[in-house]
């Protein structure tokens, strides 16, 4: 394999190449500065739908167990978009008529070449999306591409498909140009190897701009922190107390889930608009570089979609004895419940808005109502016992207390370290018994959350009880 060289010496290579002789080019970072499948999987729309599905494959990856992972992902992504979305391919052949990004000097050197011999454009790209983009600007050049049904990683390694193509004695006369280390068999297996990387190529991942539910909170806290805050603290409580007393509740839990995805669409959208205020208006603020680096993918348009959708089919979902309404005919509660979910949804963007607005010493003023409307959305729409309520006060109290103090003048600036997990018990254990008289459906909520609870407090207590014994000692 060549040293890497300088672009003028690449390309007089390319030119010096003999007459007859094939020239075999690669196309993306080479011959075209930009990488065709992420720019294929970048057109996809709506662009919002692709990008969650592609996250949710990115969390099962289903390509772990092939023998070449990176290939095998590049397959999944790029069948999943065609096959959700399949007006991409269109979009992807009005794209390749206006591309700018095309390696001008080398391209012209290819050109020149291919009047005078075989040029070959070799790409680890899928030829649906590689050929219209190559045969735009280079109409008569032979294309080497993987099949997007091919099995196998991907039929599988580039050399294997260009030297099967063309034959060894071919290629062994060939001059080669590639941006990539990972040719190095068919840059060993040629004549005249070309190795370089080009100035202005161009690498961004497909869909960094385009709204995920929950990736732009998982930027801002870290994703360990949205696991235990979110998806380990607040929905275990919440499907505990709508769940157990629902007539449905594998309806009710789905509903649950549904509602926190609209939930947590609005703070996002809450959150972005704090970070970058604040960046914008703070000499030094505290926002992680993962939250700038996502400041344009929460639009407001995707997070309406996603919040009115979500809401919409977490009333569709639950039984309409499961929601709160001063009806007894069932459309009607539905529609109810669905106007209730809307309101507080509304509310919370409306006091995020005056909230990130504030002058950091007031927010604890609002903090309240942000909290007061991340758990009321579900009091407003499902049907929760009494008992049910006073577990989501409890985690009401466990979320505003600890802010309060963090933004009090008095106080360090940090947020408060203390036993909040076991003042959230207490508050539950000691506003529980007036929620009496308890029924049966009533007990078994209030058991449930005071285990639950238990067990997310028994990391406090365990330190409450040592910090006790040494004191006595």
């Amino acid at each position: 394999m060549s040293d890497s060289i300088r672009p003028s010496e690449a390309i007089e290579q390319v030119r010096s190449t003999p007459p007859g002789s094939t020239l075999i080019v690669d196309l993306d970072h080479t011959l075209h500065l930009g990488n065709s499948t992420e720019e294929y999987i970048d057109l996809a729309f709506p662009a919002t739908i692709a990008a969650t599905g592609l996250s949710v494959l990115e969390a099962v990856r289903p390509w772990r167990w092939r023998r070449d992972p990176v290939a095998s992902r590049d397959h999944w992504r790029v069948v999943f978009v065609t096959m959700l979305l399949p007006w991409t391919l269109w979009r992807w052949r009005r794209r390749n008529r206006t591309s700018q990004t095309w390696n001008e000097p080398l391209l012209a050197a290819v050109e020149e070449h291919a009047g005078r011999g075989p040029v070959v454009v070799a790409s680890n790209g899928y030829r649906m999306t590689v050929g219209p983009r190559v045969h735009r600007r280079l109409p008569d050049v032979e294309v080497i591409a993987r099949g997007l049904l091919t099995r196998g990683p991907r039929h599988d390694d580039k050399a294997e498909r260009v030297i099967e193509h063309l034959g060894p004695e071919v290629v062994a006369q060939s001059t080669v140009i590639t941006d990539s280390e990972d040719d190095a068999v068919l840059l060993d297996a040629c004549r005249l190897p070309v190795l370089l990387t080009w100035p202005d190529s161009d690498w961004h991942g497909a869909l960094r701009s385009a709204y995920v539910p929950l990736r732009y909170t998982a930027a801002k806290h870290g994703k360990r922190s949205l696991l235990w805050t979110i998806l380990l603290d607040d929905l275990p409580l919440i499907v505990l107390v709508t769940a157990i007393s629902a007539q449905s509740p594998v309806r009710a839990t789905l509903s649950v889930l549904a509602m926190l995805l609209a939930l947590r669409s609005v703070y996002d959208s809450g959150y972005n608009e704090n970070d970058h205020l604040k960046r914008d208006s703070e000499p030094s603020p505290n926002v992680r570089d993962e939250a700038h680096e996502h400041r344009h993918s929460v639009p407001s348009l995707p997070v309406f979609g996603w919040a009115v959708t979500a809401a919409s089919f977490s009333v569709a979902m639950a039984n309409p004895a499961d929601l709160i309404a001063p009806f007894d005919d069932g459309s009607s509660r539905r529609w109810w419940a669905l106007l209730a979910a809307f309101s507080v949804l509304a509310t919370l963007r409306v006091v995020f808005a005056v909230f990130n607005r504030l002058a950091v010493s007031q927010r604890r003023w609002v903090h309240p109502l942000i909290q007061l409307a991340r758990y009321g959305v579900f009091v407003a729409t499902f049907s929760i016992t009494g008992v049910g309520r006073v577990a989501l006060l409890a985690q009401l109290v466990y979320r505003i207390v600890p802010y309060a103090i963090y933004r009090s003048p008095r106080s360090a600036d940090r947020y408060p370290s203390g036993p909040w997990a076991v003042i959230r018990l207490l508050v539950f254990l000691a506003v529980a018994p007036l929620a009496l008289p308890i029924s049966g459906r009533e007990s078994a909520v209030g058991a449930a959350v005071l285990v639950w609870l238990t067990l997310r407090s028994r990391r406090d207590l365990r330190r409450l009880l040592r910090n006790t014994s040494d004191r006595r000692a």
